[in-house]
């Protein structure tokens, strides 16, 4: 276990809670937690391993369990939910830029043509529920309210070509740092 991993505090050892923001409104029903706020709606079902009540503005997530995979799941299920409050109170974005002599982005509705060094463009359809904005030939942004959406359709633009290590062509992520190799000199 590395130094790093130590020192960052638990989510969850015995039983966790997290304030409602006052610009969204949360309701538990059927073992699932849906959101409401300015960005949109959100609905994610909770394990059968954790125990969850709203009181006093607070959300109140605990183990079934006293396990350390019980206390593990309570912290997952902490994070999931304050990812959905902030995905629909402002929302999550992911921006890609792309680099490369003649590489460019265009979009369409919801159709990203991307010329990315093939013979032929490449298509890519932009889910439904997510937006995708262009800032320049060379830079996307994907925006949505589900975090793990929003990562997804990235990565998936992403994977058409991902960047390489000698000349740093290829998408990349906008809060990525890359380091170029250097190439083997011959004699």
């Amino acid at each position: 276990m590395s130094c790093r991993r130590a020192m960052e505090p638990r989510l969850a050892r015995k039983a966790s809670s997290l304030a409602i923001p006052s610009e969204c409104s949360i309701v538990l029903s059927d073992g699932a937690m849906e959101a409401w706020g300015a960005g949109g709606s959100m609905r994610i079902a909770l394990s059968a391993s954790v125990t969850a009540c709203i009181a006093g503005g607070c959300i109140q997530i605990e183990p079934r369990m006293r396990s350390r995979r019980g206390g593990g799941i309570c912290g997952t299920t902490i994070a999931l939910i304050a990812n959905m409050t902030r995905g629909v109170i402002s929302g999550h974005s992911k921006t890609i830029i792309l680099s490369g002599v003649g590489y460019r982005l265009e979009l369409r509705g919801c159709r990203l043509t991307m010329f990315i060094g093939y013979s032929h463009p490449v298509q890519h359809a932009v889910p439904e529920g997510l937006a995708a904005t262009l800032q320049s030939p060379t830079e996307l942004t994907i925006s949505g309210t589900d975090k793990q959406r929003v990562g997804e359709a990235a990565a998936d633009i992403r994977r058409y070509r991902p960047m390489e290590p000698y000349k740093g062509k290829g998408f990349r992520y906008a809060d990525e740092a890359m380091r170029l190799r250097v190439r083997r000199r011959s004699k």
